[in-house]
């Protein structure tokens, strides 16, 4: 019992150490005393040695210090108890007499201080004194308890912690947030909120910021999506609270929960949700949903389809409804047991009702989907129309013939060589492709070999022996020699079925004709080979054009001064018939390339609305001196014949040149004829040719029995230069003069021969309207004669245009020349006087005659043209220009040929 006087008890002395240091004998006593009274554990020491000594051995809660001891100073004790921070929780107060004889530099570096009487006379002041120290200690203790607490969550919490200021800069997080970021805790305060999110999350993080510090309310959960430092992201859920110390905002937390792998997971369902929809709405089967009671809930469009039902109209019927009623019994009990949980899912076939009243064969698959509670949400029924398997499986139960009619149609037979009887099965098919009346042969193995050609019997050997050893199935592709000597092409596959030891034991095939397959392959290689002909025509027919484009410019120059000697030379001068032996020479040589130029589509034409059997009617009477008396002439010509747009001279040249070959293929007599017809070619006629083109056609069949031609002498044929004759007996330009005159009317050739069998020719042109053959322009004579107007001749070759102004010179007519289209124009502007005809080449260096004449023109109106070519594409490809008055003279010309087509130009009228 506790006397009325007695000093008061602290209220923390019990199981309280406190431990006294003091040097003063009589005071440590008594403050011991007055300690152990009060119920406290006492520790009692007397140097600064056993202060440090003791204090951290035992770690009392507080530390009576005298200021003076032997060892040293009671200040720098306590600043060194101080600095050790396992000792936290402990308090060191200096002792003195009164307080102002503590040591300045005790006031900023002791922890406590306090003023400690140490009679019996002060004992309540004393102890008043360490019970209030010993409440403060209490205080942070459990403080201290709370943060380490709050620390220990803080750090072990396996969700992200964070501490941010009110403008989004990080104070603290916790490990797992730093490893959700990927940071490190020293780079954790140089980033901000914002920073970790993207542009279109910044403004809800502002507004969240700003709520938690308006109101102070917790922040309601929301969603983010966060940069890691490696780039990667995560998606967090997080919610925020404001954080007080001292009753005033310190900071915001916030917790953040990882819900990657959640939104992965939800993101897998909505794709998982969606492939199901995509799946659900464009599956080629019916999908339904059905209601436990039998009702759709939703149907797609290939159920709809199959039942000829829209949308609307199914959803909500029963599938009783539309169900063939002898069917309905046991869809009923299907469904009645997944129900009931004794299965489930089930498949069976049922029988539909289509809207129009006819039957549908389904195959139903059908599953219950239940909630979390195991209660029926609904069927996800998947229905096969099965309709057509059904009729072929009512149709081979009703007759085994359909199905040998099947194999007949396909030319696919099968058969089963039991080894070890080695009895073979053909089917009634597999008879008929090896050429044997279905039930009229008995084959064996030796037999069925028997009929590979010998060619082919090898591999045959080889893979049946592969097959049966163990090897790959048998897959062959050979020829089959029937017994009415046909040879046709098979594939053959077979499997071989094994007993337990691995020994064959049969071997089941089918075989397959595939002799069209194969003759649609040889005909595509064909048609390869045509086109691989065609560009290297084409490539041959630029070169040549090219070379007989050079050799029209030196043969104008060299055939013109030819005339010129030969006309100024006395008739008995023997340099005359030098001049007259170039001049032929030269008419020779622009024969070759007016044949050159006939190949590469590139002579001057005159295409015209022609009857071909008048053609060939004009050229009957030299093609009976053409091809001698000893060959036979016969034609047959269709009565009524269409009319094509070509040139009649080049058709007369082809035609003469075709009589030519066949000639020189029948040198012992025979037989030649020509017959023309109209044709009418599809477009898988037309595809088989690459020059071909589907429409009316007007066709000329040449033929001949004569010697015929070999493979690579047919593949050659058209090539200029290339002839079967000897050295000197031709130029080998014939058929290729053909073909690209041909070509150039729009025209194709085809040729068959065999050796010892002929050559049949069959020509091909575009048939036109009777109405574009009216109307066409007879060509106005024109006769050669002076005259004295002003001629501009623009050439780039200097020979070619001295040539033309000495012919023109000497006609009468003033000539003004230039080399190209820039020096024209300037003596255009130069001549005062009237310019009446431009004489131009077509193409020249820097501008074309086609644009000199269009700006001369825009000077000089009236000024008339005459274009020079070296080949027609240079006036063809403008034929606009034609119609604007510009004519055309082709090179190599003479002398009288220049002088009479400029004398027809400058009397024809000026169109505008």
């Amino acid at each position: 019992m506790t006397h009325p006087h007695d000093p008061p008890r602290p209220a923390h002395g019990a199981h309280v150490v406190i431990l006294v240091i003091d040097n003063d004998t009589g005071s440590r006593r008594a403050k011991v005393r007055t300690l152990e009274e009060a119920g406290f554990q006492v520790l009692v020491g007397g140097t600064a040695a056993e202060a440090i000594e003791l204090t951290r051995r035992r770690r009392p809660a507080l530390v009576l210090l005298s200021i003076v001891l032997p060892d040293g100073n009671g200040v720098d004790v306590a600043d060194e108890l101080k600095r050790d921070p396992s000792l936290a929780g402990t308090f060191v107060i200096l002792m003195c007499g009164t307080r102002t004889d503590l040591p300045e530099q005790a006031e900023a570096g002791t922890q406590h201080v306090a003023d400690c009487a140490t009679g019996p006379s002060g004992k309540v002041e004393f102890l008043a004194q360490l019970d209030s120290f010993l409440q403060i200690r209490a205080g942070q203790e459990a403080l201290r308890d709370s943060e380490e607490r709050y620390r220990a969550l803080f750090d072990r919490s396996r969700d992200c912690v964070y501490l941010t200021d009110g403008r989004g800069h990080f104070l603290d997080a916790n490990q797992a947030g730093l490893d959700l970021l990927g940071y490190r805790r020293e780079e954790i305060a140089t980033l901000t909120i914002q920073s970790l999110l993207t542009e279109d999350q910044i403004p809800l993080a502002l507004r969240t910021t700003q709520e938690i510090l308006t109101t102070g309310r917790q922040q309601r959960l929301a969603e983010y999506r966060l940069r890691r430092k490696d780039g990667g992201c995560v998606f967090v859920e997080t919610t925020g609270s404001l954080i007080y110390r001292e009753g005033k905002p310190f900071a915001i937390q916030g917790i953040a929960r990882d819900i990657t792998e959640r939104k992965k997971a939800q993101e897998a369902l909505r794709e998982s949700e969606e492939r199901f929809r995509r799946m659900f709405q464009h599956s080629a089967a019916g999908m339904v949903l059905v209601s436990p009671d039998f009702r759709f809930i939703e149907v797609n469009p290939a159920f709809c389809k199959m039942l000829g039902y829209t949308e609307t109209e199914l959803i909500g019927k029963a599938f009783q409804d539309i169900t063939l009623p002898e069917d309905r019994p046991g869809g009923a009990e299907l469904t009645g047991r997944v129900l009931s949980g004794e299965t489930e899912m089930f498949h069976f076939e049922k029988r539909y009702l289509h809207k129009d009243g006819t039957v549908v064969w389904g195959l139903v698959s059908s599953t219950l989907i239940r909630d979390t509670r195991k209660q029926p949400l609904y069927f996800v029924t998947q229905i096969l129309n099965i309709t057509k398997r059904k009729q072929a499986e009512e149709a081979l139960r009703d007759s085994e013939s359909r199905l040998l009619e099947a194999q007949e149609v396909g030319h696919t037979g099968y058969l089963d060589w039991d080894i070890r009887t080695s009895k073979i099965v053909w089917s009634d098919e597999t008879c008929r492709i090896y050429g044997f009346e279905p039930g009229a042969c008995a084959p064996t193995l030796e037999s069925t070999v028997a009929l590979v050609p010998p060619e082919d019997r090898e591999l045959v050997e080889r893979q049946l022996a592969i097959a049966l050893g163990g090897g790959p199935d048998y897959d062959i592709e050979h020829r089959v020699l029937r017994p009415d000597g046909q040879v046709i092409h098979v594939h053959a596959r077979a499997r071989v079925t094994r007993g337990p030891d691995g020994t064959p034991l049969r071997m089941l095939g089918t075989v397959v004709d595939i002799t069209e397959r194969k003759r649609i392959e040889e005909e595509n290689k064909r048609l390869q080979l045509q086109l691989a002909q065609a560009q290297k025509m084409e490539c041959i027919g630029r070169l040549a054009g090219g070379v007989a484009h050079d050799f029209n410019n030196l043969l104008t120059v060299i055939n013109g001064y030819a005339a010129f000697l030969t006309k100024e030379l006395p008739p008995r001068d023997p340099l005359r018939r030098y001049a007259m032996e170039i001049g032929e020479a030269g008419e020779r040589a622009a024969s070759l390339t007016s044949q050159l130029l006939a190949f590469s589509r590139k002579q001057a034409i005159m295409p015209k609305a022609v009857n071909l059997n008048a053609v060939i009617a004009d050229a009957e009477r030299m093609l009976h001196r053409l091809i001698g008396e000893d060959v036979e002439l016969v034609s047959s010509l269709a009565p009524r014949l269409g009319y094509v747009m070509a040139d009649p001279d080049q058709i007369h040249q082809v035609i003469m040149n075709l009589a030519v070959n066949a000639r020189d293929a029948m040198p012992n007599g025979g037989k030649f004829e020509i017959a023309t017809a109209e044709v009418e070619l599809d477009e898988t006629t037309a595809a088989s040719h690459p020059d071909a083109a589907p429409g009316r056609h007007v066709q000329v069949t040449v033929t001949d029995n004569g010697t015929g031609m070999t493979e690579e002498v047919r593949q050659r044929i058209f090539e200029p230069f290339f002839t079967t004759k000897e050295q000197g007996q031709g130029t080998g330009l014939g058929m290729a003069t053909v073909y690209g005159i041909l070509r150039q009317n729009n025209g194709w050739i085809e040729v068959q021969s065999e050796i010892g069998r002929g050559s049949t020719f069959r020509i091909y042109l575009p048939r036109i309207d009777a109405g574009a053959a009216d109307g066409q322009a007879k060509p106005a004579a024109s006769n050669v004669s002076h005259g004295n107007e002003t001629v501009l001749i623009v050439e780039d070759q200097e020979a070619v245009r001295r040539l033309a102004k000495m012919i023109l010179e000497a006609h009468g007519y003033r000539v003004l020349e230039a080399g190209g289209g820039v020096e024209a124009q300037a003596a255009a502007r130069r001549h005062a006087g009237k310019i009446d005809l431009l004489l131009t080449d077509v193409v020249m260096p820097g501008m074309d005659g086609f644009l000199l004449s269009e700006q001369l023109r825009d000077l000089r109106p009236n000024l008339r043209v005459l274009m020079m070519s070296g080949y027609a594409d240079d006036v063809l490809a403008h034929r606009d220009a034609l119609a604007r008055g510009l004519a055309c003279i082709q090179k190599p010309f003479g002398p009288h040929e220049l002088a009479a087509k400029v004398r027809e130009i400058l009397d024809s009228p000026v169109r505008s």
